[in-house]
C-alpha cells in the first residue's frame, strides 16, 4: 500500500520533498527549478533566491557608484597628472650630454656634503700627526672620506636602482651595454674603479696645468712670448689628454666613458629603457 500525502489524506503521494522528505499527491507538489518541495521549504528557497535576487540587483548600483566615484577620482588625477610628476625621473627631460654634466654635479655636490661629517671624524683621529688646520690632515681627512662615502654611493645606488639620485632626477639609467638589462654588480664595481681612475688622471691633468701656468705667471717678464704660449698650450694638452678618460663621455655615437667601456655599460635616457621592454 502506497503512502498518503500529508496534506490529504485520502489521496496516495506522488512524489517527496526533496528537502524534507514529505510525501506530497500532485496538487501539493511545488516544483523549483523542475525539482519537487513541499510549501513550508518552497517558502524558505524562494525567500533565500529572493534574497539573493535582490543582491544581484544591487549589485549593477553598486556597481555603477563605484564607477562614478572612481571616474571623478580618476578625472581628479588626471588634471594633477599635468602638474605633478608620477616619479622622479620625470622632473627633468635635458638633452643626454647636458642632463649627465648635471647628473654628475648634483652627485658630487651630494656625495662632498654627506662626507663633511666623516671628514671631521677622520680629521679628530690625523690631528696627533698633523696639528696645522687646513693642511695636509685636512685634505686626508676629506679624500678618505669623499672616497669611502662615494664608493657606497655609487654603488649601492647603481646596484640598487641603476642610476644615482643626479641620474635619477634627469631620466638617466645605467644598462649592459647593447641589451638594456640591469648591470651585475661585478660590472657596477668595475665601472666605479674606472670612475675613479679617470677623475684621478684628470685630477693630475688640472694640477699640472695649474703649475705650469703658475711658473707663467712667475716667469712672464723674464721668458719670450714664444715660450709663455708654449708652456700654456702644453698645460692645456696635458689637462686634455689626462681627462680624456671623461671627456670621450661625450665624443661619439654612443658617448662611452673609459668607465662605461671599462665596466661594460651605458647610460640611457629612461624612457628609451621602457619602450625597449615593451618591445
Amino acid at each position: 500500500m502506497g503512502r498518503k500525502c500529508a496534506i490529504h489524506q485520502d489521496r496516495d503521494a506522488g512524489s517527496f520533498c526533496v528537502k524534507c522528505g514529505t510525501p506530497l499527491c500532485e496538487e501539493c507538489v511545488v516544483k523549483l527549478n523542475g525539482r519537487p518541495y513541499c510549501s513550508n521549504c518552497s517558502d524558505v528557497i524562494s525567500g533565500t533566491q529572493q534574497v539573493k535576487t535582490q543582491a544581484v540587483d544591487a549589485e549593477p548600483e553598486e556597481h555603477e557608484k563605484k564607477v562614478r566615484k572612481e571616474t571623478k577620482l580618476g578625472n581628479i588625477g588626471k588634471k594633477l597628472r599635468g602638474k605633478i610628476p608620477r616619479k622622479i625621473p620625470q622632473v627633468i627631460r635635458l638633452p643626454k650630454e647636458l642632463a649627465r654634466i648635471l647628473a654628475n654635479t648634483a652627485d658630487v655636490a651630494l656625495i662632498v656634503m654627506l662626507s663633511l661629517p666623516f671628514a671631521w671624524i677622520f680629521r679628530l683621529i690625523t690631528f696627533y700627526k698633523y696639528k696645522d688646520v687646513g693642511g695636509l690632515g685636512f685634505k686626508i681627512s676629506l679624500y678618505l672620506a669623499i672616497f669611502m662615502v662615494g664608493s657606497i654611493y655609487y654603488l649601492l645606488f647603481l646596484y640598487r636602482f641603476s642610476a644615482t639620485p643626479g641620474k635619477m632626477i634627469f631620466g638617466l639609467k645605467v644598462v649592459r651595454y647593447g641589451t638594456n638589462k640591469k648591470p651585475a654588480f661585478g660590472a657596477i664595481f668595475w665601472r666605479w674603479i674606472g670612475t675613479l681612475a679617470a677623475s684621478i688622471w684628470s685630477y693630475i691633468g688640472f694640477v699640472l696645468g695649474k703649475e705650469l701656468l703658475k711658473l707663467i705667471a712667475l716667469t712672464s717678464e723674464k721668458m719670450p712670448p714664444i715660450y709663455i704660449y708654449s708652456i700654456a698650450v702644453g698645460s692645456v694638452l696635458i689637462f686634455t689628454i689626462l681627462s680624456l678618460g671623461l671627456v670621450i663621455t661625450f665624443v661619439g655615437k654612443y658617448k662611452r666613458g673609459f668607465h662605461d667601456i671599462l665596466g661594460g655599460t651605458i647610460v640611457v635616457i629612461e624612457e628609451n629603457v621602457e619602450r625597449s621592454k615593451e618591445k
